[in-house]
């Protein structure tokens, strides 16, 4: 396999994790308001939309070839990823406050998306090793 082959894998494989662990900070969240008797199509509900939401952010942070802020870009992956969520969520008939369950979601988000470093997402070449990803230049 090459090298660009290899990127592209690792990328996929590194943005379904990321999706999966937003689906599982938000799935306690759902669940605390009213999911529990739909609890297998939410968590899929919601892994897809975020999926789609992290592909897409990822895709705009790639076009503009590390010309955005950072910090800015991080901010509006988890403002985007609470109105996916909050949406989806709603749709399966959420009880309770819904200021709590957009602001529960929003707050998990932050804990996920505070881990993402620059170099994870629009790093050259991507390598899975010991450490976790890590841009190929520091082997």
């Amino acid at each position: 396999m090459n090298d660009k082959a290899m990127a592209t894998n690792n990328r996929a494989t590194l943005l379904g994790t990321l999706a999966a662990k937003l689906t599982s900070a938000a799935y306690p969240i759902a669940a605390r308001h009213g999911m529990k008797l739909f609890w297998l199509d939410l968590g899929i509900d919601l892994w897809t939309v975020l999926d789609e939401r992290v592909k897409h952010l990822e895709r705009e942070l790639a076009r503009a070839g590390g010309l955005v802020d950072f910090e800015a870009w991080r901010e509006r992956l988890a403002a985007e990823l609470t109105d996916a969520a909050y949406r989806i969520t709603l749709q399966y008939g959420a009880l309770g406050s819904f200021l709590d369950l957009e602001l529960g979601l929003y707050h998990a988000f932050c804990q996920v998306v505070k881990d993402i470093g620059r170099q994870r997402l629009s790093g050259p070449i991507l390598e899975v090793g010991l450490r976790g990803i890590i841009p190929a230049s520091r082997r």
